[in-house]
């Protein structure tokens, strides 16, 4: 959460002022995430050749079979995701296109596979495994074959392709990580999946000599609100990775899709060790990841959480945003203040191994909507919940506005420093 939540009384102000055609843009977003199914898959082993490789997803009926939406599966991260109507009977397909005529042959190395969706409608990681040959019914073939029809396979493209970037090497100044976008992802999430996408960004290559720090930012904040970490920190020890994700998506979806693409990058290139410093909201979202992260390895390889003025009560502006605006943003539901969420955070500990640090900032003007002690943006009392603090290595308190910290050059030497303990 940044400055783009507003503090309490403000909210309700905003709220009368916001236009109804805005609302009704957050309702068809929020209507969206409620009734589409989300499937991603994999490719196990790297890209066959120089061929293109287009992930389908289709329908099989007797009488035909259509093709619902298609992809190319990108040669950087071999990750591909879609999200389509709500129905049961879909497949999901992939092939290397040998000839280019962009239609399966026989003996093209191809998949396929029936999709199942869980109770809410994700795929969950799908491994897609070449071969040349599959045990399936003709039908299923020879549909995939002819679904094109007289039309080139990307003509067919539907614009549901889940836009997903995992070790792409990019620079602050990419246009997807603008304030804008920012905000589009709080307000229009549905459409951010889709346009913006989600994503693990490196500012270099992958190097196995340096240790990866990943940042989370906040909420309607981007890869771009670390641009003073990125040109200060301390790039001969450690490599800066970054977190992209549309934050109007409820917080422990951003969590999820945070675990799946840090493993996945794991799995590329074998990392031992990894801390994360996360800013706002992306605490929250960071300390559930490290939750999942904890119970799905007994020697867990993060190691350190740095949080900077993240609300673990929550805030009072979400609360009312969700019981006044005629439509909710769904990561609000969580960032009420003592959320059924922000409970659960601390209903268990982090494994002994993963140490948390956390910076708490109370430089903000005087606001008549906010407790007395704040940063502008949020309470201390909630960045300093007890449950947080008993379980928090270390503490520091920074006279900062909730944005300014991002800059703090105290600040930056603080995380070096807590980020170079053994």
């Amino acid at each position: 959460m940044n400055r783009r939540i507003l503090p309490a009384g403000i909210c309700l102000v905003v709220l009368a002022l916001i236009s109804g055609c805005a609302f009704r843009q957050l309702k068809q977003e929020v209507a969206r995430l409620d009734t589409q199914c989300y499937i991603v898959g994999e490719l196990d082993s790297p890209l066959p050749g120089a061929m293109t490789n287009y992930a389908v997803v289709f329908q099989n009926t007797p009488t035909e079979t259509r093709i619902v939406d298609v992809a190319v599966i990108s040669r950087e991260n071999r990750t591909v995701g879609f999200s389509v109507p709500g129905a049961t009977n879909y497949f999901f397909g992939a092939f290397a296109d040998a000839n280019g005529n962009q239609r399966y042959d026989d003996g093209e190395p191809v998949w396929v596979t029936p999709v199942t969706f869980d109770s809410q409608r994700r795929t969950g990681r799908i491994p897609i495994r070449y071969d040349t040959k599959l045990n399936l019914a003709p039908a299923v073939l020879a549909g995939l074959r002819a679904a094109r029809g007289s039309h080139r396979l990307e003509e067919l493209q539907r614009h549901g392709q889940l836009a997903i970037a995992l070790g792409e090497v990019t620079t602050m100044s990419d246009q997807r990580f603008s304030p804008e976008n920012g905000s589009r992802g709080l307000w229009e999430p549905a459409s951010s999946l889709n346009e913006q996408g989600v994503g693990i960004y490196f500012l270099e290559r992958y190097d196995p000599r340096r240790i990866p720090v990943l940042f989370v930012h906040g909420a309607g904040g981007t890869p771009r609100d670390w641009s003073g970490f990125a040109e200060k920190f301390d790039r001969k020890n450690f490599q800066l990775w970054f977190y992209s994700y549309p934050s109007g998506l409820r917080v422990a979806d951003c969590a999820g899709v945070l675990e799946k693409g840090v493993e996945q990058l794991r799995s590329q290139f074998g990392f031992e060790r990894l801390h994360v410093v996360a800013h706002s909201m992306g605490g929250l979202v960071s300390r559930q990841f490290l939750l999942n992260h904890v119970r799905r390895h007994q020697r867990p390889y993060v190691r350190q959480l740095v949080t900077l003025a993240t609300p673990w009560r929550g805030h009072e502006a979400a609360a009312l945003g969700v019981q006044h605006a005629p439509a909710t943003v769904p990561s609000w539901i969580d960032m009420q203040t003592d959320s059924e969420f922000t409970r659960q955070l601390f209903a268990r500990s982090l494994s002994p191994q993963v140490r948390h640090y956390l910076a708490f900032t109370y430089g903000g003007k005087e606001s008549p909507f906010l407790p007395e002690s704040n940063d502008g943006t949020v309470s201390v009392a909630s960045q300093l919940k007890p449950e947080a603090q008993a379980d928090a290595a270390g503490m520091r308190g920074f006279n900062e506005s909730h944005d300014a910290i991002l800059h703090s050059a105290a600040a930056i030497r603080w995380v070096e420093e807590v980020l170079r303990a053994p």
